[in-house]
């Protein structure tokens, strides 16, 4: 049997994938079966000789094909759990295309994300004087450079995160309001909600559950703040200086709940296990793998890890293999970095683009995704 691919855990889309099963039942004879895994996906199984059908049709409807994707989203749901680890390692090889693409001009751009519309939101820091704040940008993939509006006027805002309602979380180092802090902004902009004070906030991330992840880089703590964190509550560290954690910096999670973070001061990529006890971590890649001075990450809902050094803007690849899925098996250039310097942020949209801010020149740049290849 080969195991095809992971469903969400949805009425609508369960249905289909049975619907699917049954039609190509009545074509052929195919020998096929469901069942429900435990971390709440449905997996397909089917014998090798019915895969290519199975994948033709699931690209027909337009879910999932892990066989020479030219598009990194046509046939990906976006939002399929379990892969971290297990589908990455059928993927043999990954590429983007070159020059980057400019799509905005602001004041020093640090951390981003990439909107359900595929918009950017992003962290516009200014270190220097007065300003900054939480743009948008909105930017067509056939046009290049898109037009950018203010969602919120802040000054120090170093990163950002994305809530399922659209709500955007931000982490802050300015004095007012609230020193060194996390904040919430509904969506569309406007105000925030001072949510809880840390020593020196640097990165932010959402989890599939709602829970908030935060970096605290003089604190040397990662912390897990509930998706109702107030001022009143407190946060939970996940990691501390105890464990080894020396200035985090950038964070991802991935969407079976893993954790991902840049240990600066470290050079190191961290991965923490969704269900993991406190303390516990796998380190995916270190100076040993050519990393100097990794500052943010991004993981892709393949599992991929991809991730941004600051000085030299160089964008690289964690390569897993079936052997080890707890760390990267090779760690690969996929951008030289050439023309970009200072970069602290990197955002990967469903389609596989990955953009990148690069402070000096005031620039985010979009690398095209390319072509994925399986070896399925």
């Amino acid at each position: 049997m080969v195991l095809l691919q992971s469903f969400r855990p949805c009425c609508a889309v369960i249905q289909l994938a049975l619907m699917m099963l049954i039609a190509l039942s009545t074509k052929g004879g195919v020998s096929a079966s469901v069942r429900q895994t435990s971390c709440g996906t449905v997996e397909v199984n089917m014998n090798s000789n019915d895969l290519a059908r199975m994948t033709r049709m699931c690209c027909d409807q337009g879910l999932v094909s892990r066989r020479n994707a030219r598009h990194w989203g046509d046939c990906f749901d976006p939002v399929l759990a379990c892969w971290q680890g297990k589908y990455a390692c059928n993927i043999t090889s990954l590429s983007w295309s070159s020059p980057p693409i400019e799509v905005a001009s602001m004041s020093e751009p640090f951390g981003l994300r990439v909107a359900p519309d595929g918009s950017l939101v992003v962290a516009e820091t200014v270190n220097s004087g007065s300003g900054g704040g939480v743009k948008h940008v909105e930017f067509s993939l056939h046009d290049g450079t898109g037009s950018t509006s203010t969602l919120l006027s802040h000054h120090l805002v170093w990163d950002v995160a994305l809530e399922k309602d659209g709500s955007v979380v931000f982490v802050t180092t300015s004095a007012s309001p609230g020193d060194h802090s996390l904040h919430r902004m509904a969506k569309g902009g406007g105000s925030s909600t001072l949510l809880q004070v840390f020593s020196r906030p640097l990165g932010v991330s959402v989890a599939p559950n709602g829970d908030i992840i935060v970096s605290d880089y003089d604190a040397n703590v990662l912390f897990r703040c509930p998706s109702t964190i107030s001022t009143s509550a407190s946060c939970t560290p996940i990691l501390t200086s105890s464990s080894g954690l020396n200035g985090p910096v950038g964070v991802d999670v991935a969407l079976n709940g893993d954790i991902f973070v840049v240990d600066w001061s470290n050079d190191r990529i961290l991965r923490v296990a969704a269900n993991s006890g406190g303390g516990n971590f796998d380190v995916l890649a270190s100076p040993a793998d050519g990393l100097v001075a990794p500052h943010n990450v991004a993981v892709a809902p393949t599992g991929h890890v991809v991730f941004v050094q600051f000085g030299d803007g160089k964008v690289k690849l964690c390569k897993f293999n079936s052997s080890n899925p707890r760390a990267c098996a090779s760690v690969e250039t996929i951008f030289p970095g050439t023309g970009l310097s200072s970069v602290r942020g990197i955002a990967l949209a469903p389609n596989g683009d990955i953009f990148v801010p690069d402070g000096p020149s005031n620039k985010i740049y979009r690398i095209p995704f390319k072509e994925a290849t399986d070896i399925d």
